[in-house]
C-alpha cells in the first residue's frame, strides 16, 4: 500500500464514520508501533478534556482496490466503535492514562 493509497483509503473511511471528531493521525508515531502494525491506518480523537487517543484499523497490504472498497464500511464501523469506547471513559481516567 503506497502512501497515496493510504491517504485515499483514509479519506474514504472518514467519509463513512459517524464520529466527526475522528481525524487522520499526523505526526510522529510512537517508537515500535510502526513496525508492529505495517498495514495500520492511524487516526485520532480528542476529548474535550484535551486528551487525544490514537485509533487504528488494519488494511492488509495485499488487498486489492475491490477488496478495500468492500472493507471501507467495516473499517469505518471499527473506528466508530473505538471512538465510542474512548468517549465512554471518564476524563479523570483519560488524565491518568496520558500520564502513564
Amino acid at each position: 500500500m503506497s502512501e497515496m493509497d493510504r491517504k485515499d483509503i483514509s479519506e474514504r473511511i472518514l467519509a463513512e464514520i459517524q464520529h466527526e471528531e475522528i481525524q487522520p493521525f499526523k505526526g510522529r508515531i510512537p517508537p515500535g508501533l510502526g513496525r508492529s502494525m505495517p498495514g495500520a491506518l492511524l487516526f485520532k480523537i480528542t476529548c474535550h478534556c484535551g486528551v487525544t487517543a490514537m485509533l487504528s484499523v488494519d488494511v492488509p497490504s495485499d488487498a486489492g482496490e475491490d477488496k478495500i472498497g468492500e472493507m471501507i464500511p467495516h473499517l469505518a464501523e471499527a473506528l466508530d466503535r473505538q471512538a465510542e469506547q474512548f468517549r465512554r471513559i471518564p476524563c479523570d481516567a483519560h488524565s491518568r492514562m496520558s500520564m502513564g
